[in-house]
């Protein structure tokens, strides 16, 4: 079984009904199959584990079924990976072939035998951290399809739902909701631009019921939004922590909604999960496990029992991300292991640092960037965004008086926005080149 299967039993089903809105553009169930049977018709013979480059979502959705009716193993490519990153991947992870779809269709073979982790693999996805190239990994039809009717439930998607994402499918977390619904047979209403004003324009117009976006996108959201929104009954999160602050702004635009903030991974799909209630708890609890998975936290690293991770690994399995369990068998989230700074044998958390600047009435948005420091090992820079009325002078001033001596940062970088990648994750790359050139 994989997911142009399910396209067929679906298209059969639910024919004429809408799938997919995409900004302006609508295609119901069985266009999007014919779309797909055409697409595979003039692909040249493929096999094997093949990269995808769409120039949108439509895009990259019709290659992915296009390819799985062919018997491949599709991958979705983040946007900002080069021809060169590509052609690393493949040499790496012994791919097949690359497909790319932006002003025109092509295809390239690359000369690798196959190597997948298991015979049952039916796409692949990538790591979809922030630094350096991802990571391919692999998925079964059991990985994902398995859990859709646990998530589903819980993130409310059903029939009759209508779900609002943006961004490229390449990021597990859309590509996952993009395939539950149509394991649910709903419609997805997406966006492919990040004009948030379009996504508000979007969201009434086609009476959107559920939203699905990372914090950094409900922050961007939040800035145009003008009058609440009744019909949406979810609103789910994950990838970074919610703030206190963003969630009382959700539940004054969504009042119906239920607002959930999910910790996960792309290596091991949904692991916890907190409904809010409006009580100030601490953000960095992300709740209690999904139902069929199981947490525990040893020397301080956080593993998890699941039956739905990726191929090729076995479990318990840790990311090396850090935390606690509370008395009441919550996860306090403290940050991945990656990002604790060791200043000169002091241990510094980029998590707790970013919040204590937050703390800052003139900081609007904030990041602890690790850097290299040839004295003390280690060192960090604060990259921040200020509110209007603030004065670089006074905010420099608020943050020396704020922080201990350790803690004071090697650099203070101002601007105007914090950079994202197509995944609507900070671009840590992109902060590290703008420090370094400030640095100069």
């Amino acid at each position: 079984m994989n997911y142009y299967d399910l396209l067929v039993q679906q298209a059969a089903r639910l024919g004429g009904k809408l799938f997919l809105q995409i900004d302006n553009h609508a295609y119901t169930y069985a266009g999007t199959l014919a779309a797909t049977d055409t697409l595979a018709a003039a692909l040249p013979e493929l096999s094997g584990t093949v990269l995808i480059s769409g120039a949108g979502l439509w895009q990259q959705a019709v290659l992915f079924f296009a390819l799985q009716k062919k018997g491949c193993c599709p991958v979705l490519l983040h946007h900002e990976l080069s021809h060169d990153d590509c052609l690393h991947l493949a040499a790496q992870y012994q791919l097949q072939g690359l497909v790319t779809w932006h002003d025109k269709l092509s295809c390239q073979t690359f000369p690798y035998a196959e190597a997948h982790p298991s015979p049952d693999d039916c796409l692949g996805v990538l790591s979809s951290g922030s630094t350096g190239l991802p990571k391919v990994l692999y998925r079964t039809w059991a990985s994902w399809a398995d859990f859709f009717p646990v998530q589903n439930e819980i993130f409310h998607i059903g029939r009759e739902t209508r779900l609002f994402l943006q961004g490229n499918l390449s990021f597990t977390g859309n590509l996952n909701v993009w395939l539950s619904i149509l394991y649910a047979g709903a419609t997805l209403i997406a966006c492919d631009t990040l004009y948030s004003r379009t996504w508000v324009r979007l969201m009434q117009e086609y009476d959107v019921t559920a939203m699905y976006l990372v914090p950094t996108k409900l922050q961007l959201l939040s800035r145009v939004l003008r009058e609440p929104l009744p019909l949406v009954r979810c609103v789910f999160t994950g990838s970074q922590l919610l703030s206190t602050s963003l969630y009382g702004t959700l539940h004054h635009y969504f009042p119906q909604a239920e607002i959930i903030a999910y910790y996960g991974a792309t290596e091991l799909n949904y692991i916890t999960y907190r409904i809010y209630d409006g009580s100030a708890t601490d953000p960095q609890n992300m709740g209690k496990p999904f139902p069929g998975v199981s947490i525990f936290v040893k020397d301080g690293c956080i593993y998890v029992n699941s039956p739905y991770h990726v191929s090729g690994i076995s479990v318990p399995y840790t990311l090396e991300d850090t935390g606690c369990l509370t008395e009441k068998g919550d996860l306090f989230f403290t940050g991945r292991k990656q990002s604790w700074i060791n200043k000169g044998g002091y241990k510094l958390s980029c998590l707790y640092l970013e919040r204590k600047l937050k703390t800052l009435p003139t900081i609007r948005e904030a990041v602890a960037l690790p850097l290299s420091d040839r004295l003390r090992g280690q060192n960090w820079a604060a990259c921040i965004v200020t509110t209007a009325a603030a004065s670089q002078v006074a905010v420099r001033q608020a943050i020396h008086h704020l922080l201990s001596v350790k803690e004071q940062p090697a650099a203070i970088l101002f601007l105007d926005a914090l950079p994202l990648n197509d995944r609507g994750k900070i671009d840590h790359n992109a902060l590290t080149g703008f420090v370094q050139k400030s640095l100069t």
